[in-house]
C-alpha cells in the first residue's frame, strides 16, 4: 500500500500519512474495544482481526480525498490550517456521511444471532468512526513539507 500511495502522490510524507493517521486511529480504537471488554461485552478475536483490515480500508479512503483537497486549497492559501479548515469544509460532510453510514451499517450486525458476527458491528462502528475523526483532524500535521519533494507543486 505504501508504494501504491507513494506513486499516486510522489511525496514520502504524504504517503505515510494514511498510515499513520489509521495506527493512531487503531490504537484509539483498540482502548475503546478493550473498555468495552473490561465492561463485559463479549469481543471476538476475529472481530479485532478484521478490525485493522476495515480501518485501513476507510481510513486510507477518508485521508487521500481529505488530502487531494488539501492540496488544492494550499495552492490557494499560505497558512496550512486555513487551508485544512477549507479542505474539511469541502469534504468533511461527505466523509462524515460515509463515516457515519458505514458506522451504523457496521452496528446492524448487533442484530445477527451469531455472537462472532454481532461482536464485529460494534468493534467495526468504533473503528470506523476512529477513522474517521483521524482522518479528519490529523492531517494537518505536515503541511507543505508534506509534500515534499514536490511541494512546489502546493506553493
Amino acid at each position: 500500500m505504501l508504494v501504491l500511495l507513494g506513486a499516486i502522490y510522489r511525496a514520502v510524507l504524504v504517503a505515510l500519512t494514511p498510515l499513520v493517521v489509521v495506527f493512531f486511529a487503531y490504537t484509539v480504537a483498540q482502548a475503546f474495544i478493550y473498555l468495552l471488554a473490561k465492561g463485559g461485552e463479549t469481543v471476538s478475536s476475529n472481530s479485532t482481526s478484521i478490525l485493522i483490515v476495515l480501518m485501513f480500508g476507510v481510513g486510507t479512503d477518508y485521508c487521500l480525498l481529505l488530502v487531494s483537497r488539501f492540496r488544492e486549497e494550499l495552492q490557494l492559501h499560505e497558512d496550512k490550517h486555513d487551508a485544512m479548515r477549507r479542505a474539511v469544509a469541502r469534504s468533511g460532510p461527505t466523509i462524515l456521511a460515509s463515516g457515519l453510514t458505514v458506522s451504523l451499517a457496521m452496528l446492524v450486525l448487533r442484530l445477527a444471532d451469531s455472537g462472532n458476527t454481532s461482536s464485529l458491528g460494534l468493534v467495526a462502528a468504533i473503528g470506523v468512526a476512529s477513522a474517521m475523526i483521524a482522518g479528519l483532524t490529523l492531517l494537518t500535521i505536515f503541511g507543505r513539507k508534506g509534500f515534499w519533494p514536490r511541494s512546489g507543486a502546493v506553493a
